[in-house]
C-alpha cells in the first residue's frame, strides 16, 4: 500500500491552524514584554519622586537647593535631578519635574527602554504610562551609563575573591543590567544605538557578513580587565542566558569609541562575530586602537 501525501486542502488547513496559533502567541508575547518595560519605567519614576521628596524635606534645613523654596511650582534644577539619578543609578531622561516647597507635584520621565511615564500628585493612581518615546542622540550612551553605574555599585557594596573577581563582576553586571531592562538584554536592532552604528557603517561601506545576523545581537556588558570600566558588546551569551560567556560579538563600545570585528583580511569590509568570553580580554586591544592611526586593525578589531 502506497503512502499518501497531504492533499492541498489538508495543507491549507494546517497552515490556517498555524496562523491562528501564531496570531494568539505573538500578541501575548509582545504584551508581556511591553508590560515588563512599563513596570521597569514605573519603578524608576517612583524611586525618583520618592527620593526627591525625601531630599526636599532634608533641604528644608540644609538649604542645598535654592529653587525648592517657592510656593509656586518650579522646575527642579539640573543639579538636583542629576544628583537623584546618580544616587539611584537611573539613566533615563527626566523631561520635567515641578516642585513647590518640599513636594514634587508633577514629573515626566523617559526610561532607557523607551517608555514615557508620569507622576501627578492630583491624579489617582498618581503614576501612569503616557506611551512610548524615542531616546535622543544625547542618550546614545545610556546603555553604557546603566552598566557603569551597576559596576560602581557592585564594587562599592560587594567583596570578590581576587582570582574570580573579573568573572564574578561581569556576571553580576550582566544579571543586574538585564533586570534594569525588563528582564532581558536589549536587542541591538531595537536600540537607538543601532542607528548611529549603521550610519558609521554606511560611511565606511561596511556590511554584516553572512554568518552574523544583527537581529540576534543584544547589548551585553562586560567588565574590562581592571574592573574599573565597562565594555558594551553587541553579541550573544551562551544559550541566550542573561549572564555568562559572550560567545558571539561583532560590535563594541568602550571608553567613548565604537569598534567592529572584521571577518578576515579578505573580507575586511564585512563585520563578523567573534568569541569574547567574560574576562575583559579585549581591553588592551581597544586601548591600543585608540592610539593608532585610523584604519589600523588589531586582533581583527577596528575602531569606527
Amino acid at each position: 500500500m502506497k503512502n499518501k501525501g497531504f492533499s492541498l486542502i489538508e495543507l491549507i488547513v494546517v497552515i490556517a491552524i498555524m496562523a491562528v496559533i501564531v496570531g494568539i502567541i505573538v500578541p501575548q508575547y509582545t504584551g508581556y514584554t511591553t508590560r515588563a518595560r512599563e513596570t521597569a519605567a514605573i519603578d524608576e519614576i517612583y524611586g525618583l519622586v520618592r527620593h526627591a521628596n525625601i531630599t526636599l524635606i532634608e533641604n528644608d534645613s540644609n538649604k542645598e537647593y535654592a529653587f525648592a523654596f517657592s510656593d509656586n511650582s518650579t522646575e527642579a534644577s539640573d543639579e538636583f535631578i542629576n544628583d537623584l539619578k546618580s544616587k539611584l543609578n537611573i539613566n533615563g531622561r527626566v523631561d520635567s519635574m515641578l516642585v513647590s516647597y518640599n513636594n514634587v507635584n508633577y514629573a515626566e520621565y523617559l526610561s532607557n527602554n523607551g517608555i514615557i511615564v508620569a507622576y501627578d500628585v492630583t491624579k489617582s493612581p498618581n503614576i501612569y504610562v503616557i506611551g512610548e518615546g524615542e531616546i535622543g542622540i544625547a542618550d546614545y550612551n545610556n546603555y553604557y551609563n546603566i552598566a557603569k553605574g551597576i559596576l560602581d555599585n557592585r564594587l562599592e557594596n560587594n567583596s570578590y575573591d581576587e582570582d574570580e573577581q573579573i568573572y564574578n563582576i561581569t556576571h553580576d553586571i550582566q544579571e543586574a543590567y538585564a533586570m534594569e531592562n525588563g528582564g532581558m538584554h536589549p536587542y541591538y536592532e531595537d536600540s537607538p544605538v543601532s542607528e548611529k552604528v549603521e550610519e558609521m557603517m554606511t560611511s565606511l561601506s561596511l556590511d554584516f557578513h553572512g554568518n552574523t545576523d544583527p537581529n540576534r545581537l543584544k547589548w551585553i556588558p562586560s567588565s574590562n580587565n581592571r574592573n574599573d570600566d565597562v565594555i558594551m558588546y553587541a553579541g550573544r551569551i551562551v544559550d541566550d542566558e542573561i549572564s555568562g560567556r559572550i560567545i558571539e560579538a561583532s560590535i563594541a563600545y568602550y571608553d567613548g569609541n565604537y569598534y567592529y570585528h572584521t571577518h578576515s583580511d579578505y573580507y575586511d569590509n564585512q563585520i563578523s562575530n567573534v568569541y569574547v568570553g567574560d574576562r575583559g580580554s579585549d581591553t588592551e586591544t581597544f586601548e591600543k586602537l585608540e592610539t593608532l592611526p585610523e584604519g589600523t586593525k588589531v586582533d581583527d578589531w577596528k575602531m569606527f
